[in-house]
């Protein structure tokens, strides 16, 4: 039993791609978390530009 466990302790054959899958998911999970939170502080700065520029014109 304890040769069992170390046989396939030391098999990584199979673990890339899940290792791989995993990745993904948490990539995946942070750009959709991020997305939104970059879009306000793009929108934020854009419109403190714009507004910048208007003001400098008057």
């Amino acid at each position: 039993m304890t040769d069992l466990v170390r046989a396939l302790s030391r098999d990584e054959s199979g673990l890339t791609m899940v290792e791989y899958a995993i990745l993904l998911m948490l990539v995946a999970f942070a750009a959709i978390v991020g997305w939104p939170l970059l879009g306000d502080a793009a929108s934020g700065s854009a419109n403190g530009a714009s507004n910048s520029i208007v003001s400098a014109g008057e």
